[in-house]
């Protein structure tokens, strides 16, 4: 697992705790801190740094350097990092996820 993988669990941690949310209360969550994040570059660390190494993959029409408007970014920006944040839930808590039901002989 590398620093990136870890930076991420510990974020799902501390936003989503041992609690199972739905993908919409993590978005109500995280899109205010992406904000400020975004606004001030301040936060916790881990999402800031998250916040600026994915702010290009969320808009790659803006030129390097320009600013990007936090209230059209940040939801999009909390749809990816939830996304991101519920595929570490899903692979740490496999039996979460839907059963299939085996008829054997």
């Amino acid at each position: 697992m590398n620093s990136r993988d870890e930076a991420l669990q510990f974020l799902t941690r501390r936003i989503c705790g041992e609690k199972s949310a739905s993908r919409e209360e993590m978005e109500a969550l995280v899109v205010p801190m992406i904000r400020v994040a975004m606004r001030t570059g301040r936060g916790q660390p881990v999402l800031v740094d998250w916040v600026t190494r994915n702010l290009p993959a969320v808009t790659p029409c803006i030129p390097l350097g320009d600013k990007v408007d936090p209230e059209w970014a940040a939801p999009r920006m909390a749809r990816l990092l939830c996304s991101q944040m519920l595929q570490h839930i899903q692979a740490e808590r496999p039996w979460l996820g839907p059963r299939e039901t085996v008829v054997g002989r």
